[in-house]
């Protein structure tokens, strides 16, 4: 989420300095997000799933920023500068530029953490499935070896 708001506050400022200093934001706030889902992914599988898994991710990273830059490109082409009451003039590029924060910002508020529901925090309960039930198996499912 403080990707997005970073973003979003890049996209308006008109000082060299803010501009550098939301950057700044932005480039720690992205690092600690992907130390997080590296360190998640390498918590929850094991072996070759663990491989599989963390190579998908830097794949679908690279290929998801080249998309975005290529997408941002093509619609910061067709745009024309806007003009708001509340934020003035804003040429294309600050467009996409809020666009996108403000569609990372979407992104975080949807994304949650499905182990509260199991159960699986310290002093968390039982879950929905009651005291005696079992929770559903982890997933994916690791690969039995023959």
């Amino acid at each position: 989420i403080l990707m997005g708001v970073a973003l979003c506050a890049m996209s308006l400022v008109s000082v060299l300095w803010a501009g550098y200093l939301t950057a700044v934001v932005f480039g720690a706030a992205a690092a600690v997000a992907l130390v997080a889902g590296m360190t998640y992914l390498q918590e929850q599988l094991e072996g070759d799933d663990r491989t599989v898994g963390l190579t998908v991710v830097h794949v679908a990273i690279r290929i998801g920023l080249s998309g975005a830059a290529l997408l941002a490109e093509a619609v910061e082409a067709v745009l024309r500068p806007v003009d708001w009451s509340v934020l003035g003039r804003l040429e294309p590029v600050s467009v996409v530029m809020l666009g996108a924060g403000a569609l990372i910002v979407v992104g975080g508020l949807t994304v949650h953490d499905a182990s509260h529901r199991r159960g699986d925090r310290q002093g968390g309960g039982p879950g929905p499935w009651g005291g005696s039930a079992s929770p559903p198996p982890p997933w994916p499912p690791s690969r039995a070896k023959p």
